[in-house]
């Protein structure tokens, strides 16, 4: 399991370093991320849905644009921390997931295998005993044997499929 861990953490990481690398350690501010923002939407404007949310955060004040981009350079760069960090594995696989699920809204770039991909390495065994599911580690409660994988199984079918299908259609669109 460690080992899938490290290929997450490292391309995410990665990718974080590649921006502070190409365009300084202020990437992320507003006269870099507007731009960036606001050529995407454009480009991709009507293709499968009409929110219009880049154009509008773009008129907004620079701090906005600002933390957008914060989120996406940070967050990327803060995947290092989940080899070392059992609380960077419950925070930033959700941080991934929201930059990614924010590209979709405000530049209108399909990345649907990267928004899903997060879901596999999110800890929700915290999440589930909360509202009450029992878990695998729960000791003496709740199924026992094959029963408890159901959950990991279909998410992991879920991801291979969409996995799959995004590949096959080209649905991933890179600028």
């Amino acid at each position: 399991r460690y080992a899938c861990w490290v290929v997450f953490a490292l391309t995410y990481f990665f990718l974080g370093m590649s921006k502070f690398r190409d365009g300084g350690l202020h990437w992320w501010s507003a006269d870099n991320i507007q731009p960036i923002i606001i050529s995407d939407s454009l480009q991709m404007a009507g293709s499968w849905y009409d929110f219009d949310l880049g154009t509008w955060l773009v008129r907004l004040p620079d701090p906005f644009a600002s933390g957008v981009g914060l989120l996406g350079c940070y967050g990327e760069s803060m995947a290092i921390l989940l080899l070392f960090s059992a609380l960077a594995r419950r925070i930033v696989p959700m941080l991934i997931f929201a930059m990614h699920f924010g590209i979709l809204m405000i530049q209108e770039l399909p990345f649907p295998d990267l928004l899903v991909l997060p879901l596999l390495f999110m800890e929700v065994s915290w999440v589930l005993r909360l509202v009450g599911i029992p878990t695998s580690s729960d000791e003496g409660e709740g199924a026992s044997g094959p029963e408890r994988l159901v959950l990991p199984r279909v998410l992991l079918l879920a991801v291979l499929a969409t996995l799959t299908v995004t590949n096959l259609a080209k649905i991933s669109f890179f600028p």
